[in-house]
């Protein structure tokens, strides 16, 4: 008899997780005072898990600035030990978490690193900041003991991870590096080794600095695709954008290969950085919700894990205006679909157009659209081993960008075909054969799985001979049966 094979270890659930970052106050209003609550994110929680997320992420949490609904007063934390009495009680995070879990759902909850300037101890415990924000000191005893009592209140609480959150804010340069973050983490780790939900080995923490150590406990950093890796203070432009999201996934994969260091969380909008559209810095004018599609299908169609911020799946644009306040979340075409009150909302709102076109409601009845197409990447990238345990690679193939994800040993592989344009915005003809010459495939067989935004089709079987045209931000997912 031959020796019996090895069994494949089974993948854990954060290493291929689509995370779901949730602005409370904006996400769902069940008390009609005009702003979000958990009770609310509860309620929406079937929904999430129908589109292919697995992890849900909602800050804040904690009592903060009480002045406005910035990111400066969301990031302005008065008490780290108290939850915000405007998003509920303590029983309704708690039940929020406790439904999560009932629906096979994870809870990522932030730590947060900064303090409001009007708390008494903000002067003796602050280093760096602006406004009315403060970022703490790690070097200060006493900080560190209260953010492990906060550590230890949310894991009380059935947290599934920490994300060390610094909304934005960076540290003045030598006041603290990664590996003070990292030993926080592993002391956090330590002391409640017996009291995590899940256990130890599934518990998750997650920074905004990369930790370059064989041995870490922190899991993630935060990597955005927006921005350049090796200067990452130059924010990608339109024109550039898919060389910068190039770069920035080759050196996130080198890294997810490696496993020396924390491995990226691929993000694009966050809840420090406005939506995704911020990104584009060259006009493309009603196209900001097909642009926003494409990228987060680029951004789902990586490997490892993902932080999509809260509608993004539907093309959700970019609150404007001056006091840069969060736009609500579209459940339905009107506004009551977010809250019951009949008085004026806080925050931002859409266009008549904008909430026809890009709700939840509308978006998951109909038979194509960005929430569909997200659904199904979603959906591939945590149930298809070529997706869980595949290779990645890209190309270019006159003007569009290829995408690959293939695993030795399967007999079908996934392409990615996208046109997005630097300057040349016409539309482009490209050939099945050309795409698979790229990267020395063989294939029996093609199926068009998505054809965005123009397919009418669930599926479209083609030949090997076919030739398909992509307009300016169109894409399309091929699946195609290889050769042995």
């Amino acid at each position: 008899m031959s020796p019996k094979c090895a069994e494949k270890k089974d993948k854990q659930y954060f290493e291929n997780m689509v995370a779901y970052q949730i602005n409370t106050f904006t996400f769902k209003d069940t008390d009609g005072d005009g702003v979000g609550d958990f009770n609310g994110i509860k309620e929406k929680l079937n929904d999430l898990r129908r589109i292919g997320l697995t992890v849900i992420w909602p800050t804040p949490l904690f009592t903060t600035n009480k002045d406005d609904f910035t990111l400066a007063s969301m990031a302005g934390v008065q008490d780290p030990m108290k939850i915000d009495h405007r998003l509920g009680e303590e029983s309704d995070l708690k039940s929020l978490i406790k439904r999560a879990h009932d629906l096979n759902l994870y809870f990522i909850a932030d730590l947060p690193l900064t303090i409001s300037s009007d708390n008494p101890e903000a002067a003796r415990q602050g280093v760096g900041g602006v406004g009315k924000v403060r970022l703490l000191n790690l070097a200060v005893p006493d900080v560190k003991d209260n953010l492990k009592k906060t550590a230890a209140k949310l894991i009380g609480f059935g947290v599934d991870g920490l994300n060390f959150a610094q909304y934005g804010y960076k540290y003045p340069a030598g006041s603290v590096d990664s590996n003070k973050l990292d030993q926080l983490a592993a002391e956090i780790r330590r002391e409640n080794k017996d009291k995590f939900y899940n256990g130890n080995d599934q518990f998750i923490f997650i920074s905004d600095s990369s930790v370059d150590k064989q041995n870490h406990s922190i899991n993630f950093h935060s990597r955005s695709l927006g921005r350049f890796p090796t200067t990452p203070q130059n924010v990608c432009t339109s024109s550039d954008f898919m060389e910068c999201l190039k770069e920035s996934s080759r050196t996130g994969v080198q890294q997810l290969k490696r496993n020396s260091s924390s491995l990226p969380l691929w993000q694009l909008g966050d809840i420090s950085h406005a939506r995704t559209d911020s990104l584009f810095s060259l006009n493309i004018g009603d196209q900001v919700s097909q642009a926003s599609s494409l990228a987060t299908a680029i951004q789902l169609f990586l490997p490892g894990a993902v932080k999509i911020y809260y509608g993004e799946e539907l093309g959700l644009p970019s609150a404007k205006g001056e006091d840069s306040q969060f736009g609500i979340m579209q459940w339905e075409e009107t506004n009551k679909g977010f809250t019951s009150s009949d008085g004026n909302l806080f925050f931002k709102t859409l266009t008549e157009k904008q909430a026809v076109e890009l709700n939840f409601k509308t978006q998951y009845e109909a038979t194509h659209s960005h929430l569909k197409v997200f659904k199904k990447l979603a959906q591939l990238r945590t149930r298809d081993e070529v997706f869980t345990d595949g290779e990645f690679n890209n190309a270019r193939l006159d003007g569009l960008t290829v995408f690959i994800r293939s695993l030795v040993g399967n007999d079908k592989a996934f392409l990615l075909v996208a046109n997005w344009p630097s300057t040349d915005k016409n539309a482009k003809q490209f050939s099945i054969r050309d795409v698979v010459k790229l990267f020395n495939l063989k294939v029996s067989a093609v199926e068009l799985l998505i054809d965005h935004p123009l397919n009418i089709l669930n599926s479209w079987h083609l030949d090997i001979e076919s030739k398909l045209t992509l307009n300016s931000l169109e894409f399309v997912l091929l699946r195609v049966e290889i050769l042995a």
